[in-house]
């Protein structure tokens, strides 16, 4: 098995080599973008491609590829993906990290919820970051579920029902384009902080852009951009009403919020389930799709144990 290690760091080049030398492979190393001509051949089976040269080396896009990086942002993530690579790597690893993900790359084909388990590694700041993407994927699935089983208008079949789940861990992607300084801060945000964060909603559209338009791809933009649309046209950031809301974002839009209301922040007190379902009742043909909240009403007990079950209480 040929592997062609691209670094101008002499001493990533030195390390992997050993690494993966002493694993069976067979090395090719190459430092820059001459050396890539001189080194580079058909039989090559895999390319370890330091991220400096990610956008450089056009011979190398036919070729399987695994990027190394110190420090992705999502962007850069999304980027990865975009261009077609199998997976990264984050310097430094162990040695078991790297043979790992190179055997993977070589055997397995990286699914859906591989890349995204990606996305969210460094999408999330915190461990209650990650809790509240878990209870989204939860509500997700027990709503749409009920929604389909209430409502056969609707068209929601188990692909809607996966695509949706794996849609609400990228709801709120576009906050990794936000200041640290907005997000965390303390306080109630300032009219400008707070139209800085209506931003995301866009932001995340446009990241998601970049990657091939596949049915997931398109439900993750709607529900990115229009999660914060309201059914009464207030919402933002296209002022959308009504069934002109794609069904997967108002879905989301709904679980969002219960999970908000109940989680506790530096600026507000939670709320009880109770009133959190009393305060989402009546939001009704003004946040809230009414046939989407008559299916919550229904499985209301289910979100509350959702949240008491994957909240960080437990």
């Amino acid at each position: 098995m040929k592997l062609l290690i691209v670094d101008d760091n002499e001493t990533n080049l030195k390390i992997l080599s050993m690494i993966l030398s002493l694993s069976g492979y067979e090395i090719k190393t190459a430092s820059n973008e001459e050396d890539v001509s001189l080194t580079f051949n058909s039989d090559i089976d895999l390319v370890l491609l330091s991220n400096k040269f990610s956008n450089e080396c056009e011979k190398l896009k036919e070729k399987k590829i695994i990027v190394m990086t110190t420090n992705p942002s999502v962007d850069e993530v999304v980027k990865f993906y975009a261009d077609g690579i199998l997976d990264y790597i984050i310097l430094p690893a162990s040695a078991d990290k790297i043979r790992s993900t190179i055997k993977d790359a070589l055997t397995k084909e990286k699914s859906l919820e591989d890349i995204l388990s990606s996305f969210r590694h460094v999408q999330v700041k915190d461990n209650g970051s990650y809790r509240h993407l878990e209870r989204m994927k939860a509500y997700a699935r027990v709503l749409a579920t009920e929604l389909q089983q209430s409502n056969e208008n609707l068209k929601i079949d188990s692909e809607f029902i996966k695509n949706l789940e794996l849609a609400s861990v990228l709801h709120d992607i576009g906050k990794t384009q936000i200041t640290d300084k907005i997000l965390t801060k303390p306080d109630k945000l300032t009219e400008a902080e707070f139209e800085d964060i209506k931003t995301h909603a866009s932001l995340g559209y446009k990241m998601l852009e970049k990657i091939k338009n596949t049915p997931f791809i398109k439900m993750a933009k709607d529900v990115v951009r229009f999660h914060h649309e309201r059914y009464d046209g207030t919402g933002y950031p296209d002022n959308k009403a009504g069934e002109d809301i794609p069904l997967s974002a108002r879905i989301i839009a709904l679980c969002d919020v219960y999970d908000a209301l109940r989680e506790t922040r530096v600026y507000k007190e939670n709320f009880s389930h109770d009133k959190s379902v009393e305060i989402i009742k009546g939001s009704s043909k003004k946040q809230f799709d009414p046939i989407i909240i008559e299916a919550f009403e229904k499985v209301q007990n289910k979100f509350d144990e959702i949240f008491q079950k994957l909240s960080l209480k437990h």
